[in-house]
């Protein structure tokens, strides 16, 4: 199914596309884990940044679903899914091969609808009769060996996604692990994108639990393997940069976590690069990535070099015909202005966001602005410094 080359989630979408039509199980379902996963390791070092400035997380528009918003599907993914095609029967089911995978194919189909009203415990039941189901298949050679295995590796992935947002870290590195096996045992090499991108999943969910090791060693392994393979091949394809691009703002993130900060800056500015290359300038993942590299700019008091990052993102989100984080903009770059007293303009810029906030029904920014706001207001009624 189609999706917008200028969506981050185009990327993700083209790297999961190319390991279901490898594994030769039906894509119905993507999951949001590697765009979502940076929001998790954000600091929480710079309780006054995040007082002050809109994290970008708050208002990247995802939905958040416990600890981890993994498995939203998009609507129209729901389109596809119908209640009909699910129930029906068919009375030549034991003479067709076609009809055993159907079987399997019904029970996937279940669980993520089940998934998708976040009836947890329903959809693991589906996918565990959808296991069972192609096992008792295999064993009695309705299927072949590949064919279970390829969906096995489908049903894993998508069951590990669902522990790691419900929270389940244990259960859903196990999961992860045996769906890269299953990759692997279909014929995928090391270094393919699909390997990658669930390496980035699991060096997510390592940041998480605070395994730093494994987590740095997972994200530059990512980042040093698509940065070869855009080396050996400058026009190699989208799915490629696109992975890198994700793997570097994560790796950003993770960095300013633990305040390395020219590291982190030093990323992002990476990021920014292959972002351009890979999703175009005038893109909402553009203005994630310069929201990113702001915060940083911001952390380290260089309030100049912070407002120059944000008014470009600023003048592409105008350049946008829908923006979800041009409130977030304005505030924070209210909040700059606010910094180096310049009352007057931090007031317009922070009125300007609270407006644009209630329009967006964004809750949390229409706070951000309003606290900006009382800052500007307290800071014109303070005796001035002598």
């Amino acid at each position: 199914m189609a999706a917008s080359m200028r969506h981050v989630f185009r990327v993700v979408k083209a790297c999961s596309d190319k390991f279901y039509k490898h594994t030769g199980f039906v894509n119905t379902y993507r999951t949001k884990v590697i765009t979502e996963c940076p929001r998790l390791i954000l600091s929480r070092n710079y309780p006054s940044f995040a007082n002050r400035f809109i994290p970008l997380w708050k208002v990247s528009g995802f939905a958040a679903v416990g600890m981890w918003s993994f498995f939203t599907v998009k609507k129209e993914e729901e389109d596809v899914i119908k209640k009909e095609e699910i129930v029906e029967a068919d009375e030549d089911h034991d003479k067709n091969p076609e009809k055993h995978r159907t079987d399997i194919e019904r029970y996937v189909k279940l669980a993520k609808m089940a998934q998708m009203k976040k009836e947890f415990d329903e959809a693991d039941m589906y996918y565990h009769k959808a296991l069972k189901v192609a096992n008792n298949k295999l064993n009695n050679e309705q299927i072949s060996k590949k064919f279970s295995t390829q969906a096995r590796t489908y049903i894993h992935d998508a069951m590990a996604d669902m522990a790691l947002s419900r929270g389940q870290f244990d259960k859903a590195e196990a999961l992860y692990k045996d769906t890269l096996k299953g990759y692997l045992e279909t014929g995928g090499s090391k270094t393919d994108n699909a390997v990658m991108e669930l390496t980035l999943k699991l060096s997510s969910l390592y940041a998480i639990v605070r395994k730093d090791h494994e987590a740095r060693l997972g994200l530059t392994t990512v980042i040093d393997c698509q940065e070869e393979k855009i080396k050996t091949n400058p026009k190699a394809d989208i799915d490629t940069y696109g992975l890198l691009g994700i793997a570097l703002q994560t790796y950003g993130r993770y960095l300013l976590h633990h305040n390395e900060l020219e590291k982190a800056e030093a990323t992002f500015g990476r990021c920014e690069e292959v972002c351009s290359h890979a999703v175009g300038e005038n893109s909402s993942q553009m203005l994630k990535v310069l929201n990113d590299l702001a915060a940083v700019q911001i952390i380290q008091t260089r309030y100049a070099q912070a407002e120059v990052t944000l008014q470009k993102a600023l003048v592409i989100s105008q350049a946008m015909e829908s923006c979800d984080t041009v409130h977030a903009i304005y505030s924070n770059l209210g909040a700059i202005s606010l910094k180096l007293s310049q009352f007057d303009i931090a007031e317009s810029r922070c009125s300007t966001a609270l407006k644009l906030a209630k329009q967006a029904g964004d809750d949390f920014a229409q706070k951000q602005a309003k606290h900006c706001l009382d800052k500007v207001k307290e800071a014109r009624q303070s005796p001035p410094v002598q």
